[in-house]
C-alpha cells in the first residue's frame, strides 16, 4: 500500500516536471516566432519606406518646353535632354519636354505667328511648365534679340515659369566671330534678368580648345556646315541639362536613343561632358572661375 502511495507520488511529481519543462520550451518558441515576426514586420516596413522614398524621387520631375527652330530639332535636341536626365542617379530630378518648333525663323518670328494651335505663345499657355528655353536664329541682330527675348521672358513669367536661354554655335565660315557675338548678346541678357544661360556654341569652343583645324570644327556640325551634328547636339544637350537642374552631365549616358548607334562614344561622351559642365560653370557665375582646360579633338 506504501509503495503504491509513493509510486503514485513519484509519477505525479514527474508529470509536474514534464508539464513545467514543456511550458518553458512552448514560451521560449512563442518568444522566438514573437521575435521573427517582429523583425519581418521591420525589414518589410523598411523596404516598403525605402520603395516609397524611391518613388517620390523618380517622380521628382521637371517640365520643360522647348521654343525653337531646326537647330533644336536637329537630332531631337530635347529628347537627348531627357534621355541624359532618364540615366541619372535616382536622387536627381527627371526631365519631361514639350516643343514648339517653327523652322527658317527665330523669336520674331514665333512671336508674330500669334497664339494659334500649336504656336509657341501658345504652347507657354497650354499646361504648367517649370522652364522655357528659348532658342533664337543664329542671325538675328542684337536688338531684335533683346525686343523679342524680353516679350516671351515676360510672357513666360505670367504662367510661373522660368526663362532659360539657350545660345547655339554659329556656321562653320562665321567662327569664332559669329560665335562671340552669339554669346554675348545672350549673356549680358541672362545677367540683366537673373536667368539661365545654356551656351551651347561656347560650349563647342571649349571642347574644341585653341586653334582647332578645320576637321576637328566640322566634327560638330552636321554636312551643311551650319546646323550641329548627332556630336554637336549631345553638347548642347549636355549644357541645357546643366541649366535645368543645375547638376553635372559628367558620367550621364552615352546612349541615345534617337543619335546613331556610336555616334558619342563613352569617351568622347565624357570630354563634351567636360566642355559643356566648365562651360555652365563659367556662363553662370557672377565671379571669374578658373576652370580646367580639354584637350583638343584628335577627330
Amino acid at each position: 500500500m506504501k509503495m503504491t502511495k509513493k509510486k503514485n507520488e513519484m509519477i505525479m511529481s514527474n508529470s509536474r516536471v514534464h508539464r513545467s519543462t514543456l511550458s518553458s520550451q512552448q514560451k521560449r518558441r512563442r518568444t522566438l516566432i514573437g521575435t521573427f515576426i517582429a523583425v519581418a514586420l521591420l525589414v518589410a516596413t523598411s523596404i516598403v519606406i525605402y520603395g516609397a522614398n524611391l518613388q517620390s524621387t523618380a517622380t521628382n520631375t521637371i517640365r520643360v518646353l522647348f521654343v525653337g527652330n531646326s537647330q533644336t530639332d536637329f537630332w531631337d535636341l530635347p529628347a537627348t535632354v531627357e534621355a541624359l536626365a532618364k540615366s541619372a542617379p535616382v536622387d536627381r530630378p527627371r526631365i519631361t519636354v514639350g516643343k514648339a518648333i517653327m523652322h527658317g525663323t527665330g523669336l520674331a518670328g514665333y512671336w508674330d505667328s500669334g497664339e494659334g494651335f500649336r504656336k509657341p505663345r501658345s504652347k507657354i499657355k497650354s499646361k504648367k511648365w517649370d522652364y522655357v528655353v528659348i532658342q533664337d536664329a543664329y542671325a538675328s541682330p542684337v536688338e531684335m534679340f533683346r525686343k523679342y527675348a524680353l516679350l516671351f521672358h515676360d510672357a513666360i513669367n505670367r504662367t510661373n515659369a522660368k526663362t532659360i536661354l539657350f545660345a547655339t554655335a554659329s556656321t562653320n565660315d562665321l567662327y569664332p566671330s559669329g560665335f562671340k557675338e552669339i554669346y554675348e548678346m545672350h549673356s549680358d541678357l541672362s545677367k540683366e534678368l537673373g536667368v539661365p544661360l545654356a551656351a551651347g556654341g561656347y560650349a563647342w569652343l571649349k571642347y574644341w580648345g585653341t586653334n582647332p583645324t578645320l576637321e576637328q570644327r566640322l566634327s560638330l556640325y552636321a554636312s551643311d556646315k551650319a546646323h550641329p551634328g548627332e556630336r554637336g547636339s549631345y553638347i548642347y544637350a549636355c549644357v541645357l541639362y546643366s541649366a535645368i537642374t543645375g547638376f553635372s552631365p559628367i558620367g550621364l549616358t552615352h546612349d541615345i536613343p534617337n543619335l546613331s548607334p556610336n555616334a558619342v562614344t563613352k569617351d568622347k561622351a565624357y570630354a563634351f561632358q567636360l566642355a559643356a559642365w566648365n562651360q555652365h560653370l563659367e556662363s553662370n557665375s557672377s565671379q571669374p572661375t578658373t576652370l580646367p582646360t580639354v584637350e583638343s579633338p584628335k577627330n
